[in-house]
């Protein structure tokens, strides 16, 4: 099994848990401000996180179940779960 890290996103605002065959790709190219990208290169692998805008109903208070519901919604639509 593979050993699964912590990998902070947007300066540790938001983390994340990815195998540690990824790393970030910032130190090979420039990634714009609202993403963070991260690559397996012997699998051929990426993950991007990107930020497209903020939510009307996120506060301090409820910002990280916001951000965590809309993340559900997008992977849904991307791999066809119901």
């Amino acid at each position: 099994m593979a050993t699964v890290i912590q990998q902070e996103l947007y300066g540790g605002a938001i983390t994340i848990n990815l195998p540690s065959k990824f790393g970030t790709i910032s130190h090979v190219r420039e990634v714009p401000d609202h993403q963070e990208v991260f690559v397996n290169v012997d699998e051929d692998q990426s993950v991007i996180v990107e930020i497209l805008e903020l939510a009307a109903e996120a506060s301090d208070d409820n910002c990280a179940a916001t951000v965590k519901m809309g993340m559900q919604i997008e992977y849904v639509k991307l791999v066809h779960v119901e």
